[in-house]
């Protein structure tokens, strides 16, 4: 459960960084995509 909670934090802080043009490094990107996938 708490799993889940992460994986939608990471994904809505992701498209709050977008959405400020917050520009994340590639690799920072790249490292939350690998974890997202790794909690699925």
């Amino acid at each position: 459960e708490s799993v889940r909670i992460e994986k939608e934090v990471l994904i809505k802080a992701r498209e709050y960084c977008k959405k400020n043009g917050i520009k994340l490094t590639w690799f920072v990107s790249r490292a939350i995509e690998d974890y997202i996938k790794r909690l699925d």
